[in-house]
């Protein structure tokens, strides 16, 4: 059985009389030779790093760069539609992380992570 831990919230900095809107995303970490490597399971964001915080970071980082991307250009609202990916500005009453397919949960030492992911609103 995968090791769950609480909910990891992205740091930054919110625009005054802001209201945040958050996206809440598995990150799943697993090991591999060397390396551990690591998913945002809806998003297909992949990063690694030397040990499993270090690989849970750099997916994490990857994912606010891809969401700020998809902001930017227009296209966050038709990408979650198609990847049913609810947004939330407030605390949601469930908590739902994506399914895991046989193939990930067979894999050396996986973690799975939820992920609180910010949208637009800090500078």
């Amino acid at each position: 059985m995968a090791a769950m831990q609480s909910i990891r919230r992205a740091p930054g900095k919110r625009r005054k009389g802001s209201t945040i809107s958050t996206v809440l995303l598995t990150i799943a970490i697993w090991r591999e030779a060397e390396h551990w490597l690591s998913e945002c399971v809806e998003l297909g964001i992949r990063s690694f790093g030397s040990d499993p915080e270090d690989a849970a970071e750099q997916a994490m980082d990857a994912v606010c760069s891809y969401l700020n991307t998809l902001e930017e250009i227009g296209e966050r609202e038709r990408v979650f539609a198609e990847k049913s990916i609810g947004v939330y500005t407030g605390a949601p009453a469930e908590v739902h992380l994506a399914h895991l397919s046989r193939e990930m949960v067979a894999r050396d030492g996986l973690q799975i992570r939820p992920f609180e992911a910010p949208l637009g609103s800090f500078a």
